[in-house]
């Protein structure tokens, strides 16, 4: 089967194929963009 046939590009194929041999079938769910952290946050003591 080829990506042209299912219809997606072949870096998202190679994306869900590195996930999925690395994570199994939860690798590949759909996975937040939003940062971890956030290099311009108000450091904790400073927002007390």
């Amino acid at each position: 089967m080829s990506c042209r046939y299912v219809g997606i590009n072949r870096q998202v194929y190679s994306i869900w194929y590195r996930r999925c041999r690395a994570e199994g079938i939860d690798g590949l769910r759909t996975r937040s963009k939003r940062p971890r952290t956030s290099l311009n946050a108000t450091d904790v003591e400073i927002a007390e």
